[in-house]
């Protein structure tokens, strides 16, 4: 299979179609999005799920007009904020055999006729987007209990969004970054002897 590496040194995965008619779709644990990621290279699997700390990375876009919102908190404040909040869990994935591409999801259904805030009113989230187009969320894994979510910005019912995850341990994107500085910098420095002024990317 091809190599799904992105420019910032995160093995992502093909995205997938979640769509459910709740408010919301949440993982059980965020553990259970380290059996998504695909043996890029003989190492990569025990690579990112060893490395500690770990980058991860949420990469959405919400198929309908709606803006969609994702966002990470400690589970005990996901479970607090759907309480009486019709959502969708995590289950399971299915992947194919050989390419592991995702095929389907299993969701255990959660019943609810609450209406929830808003999520990006909430302020428990330790990292979160929001918007219509692409989105993407990254943070660092920490210790503990944590929940990915992913729901509509108004929270109305019925979420659907292409959506893939990717990781990759903290090493690597310290590199990259290293890396992109110092080209920076000799960019700088060559644009200024030739007197050129010029749009530097980090």
């Amino acid at each position: 299979p091809t190599e799904h590496r992105d420019d910032d040194g995160y093995y992502v995965d093909d995205s997938f179609t979640f769509a459910r008619p709740s408010r919301a779709i949440v993982s059980d644990d965020i553990d259970i999005l380290k059996g998504v990621y695909r043996p890029l290279a003989d190492d990569a699997f025990v690579l990112f799920i060893t490395a500690d700390p770990v980058e991860f990375r949420m990469q959405g876009t919400a198929t309908g007009s709606d803006s969609l919102f994702m966002g990470v908190a400690p589970t005990a404040a996901v479970v607090g904020y759907l309480d009486g909040v019709a959502h969708d869990e995590i289950a399971a994935f299915e992947r194919h055999e050989e390419s592991k591409e995702i095929l389907d999801v299993r969701y255990t259904p959660h019943d609810g006729a609450c209406m929830p805030d808003a999520p990006g009113t909430e302020t428990f989230w330790v990292a979160s987007v929001e918007g219509t187009g692409p989105q993407t969320l990254d943070w660092t894994l920490e210790p503990g209990d944590w929940t990915a979510v992913m729901m509509n910005a108004d929270a109305s019912s019925g979420v659907e969004a292409e959506v893939a995850f990717g990781a990759a341990p903290q090493s690597d994107i310290e590199s990259i970054s290293r890396i992109g500085s110092t080209a920076a910098l000799l960019a700088l420095v060559g644009g200024a002897a030739l007197a050129i002024y010029g749009l530097v990317r980090r």
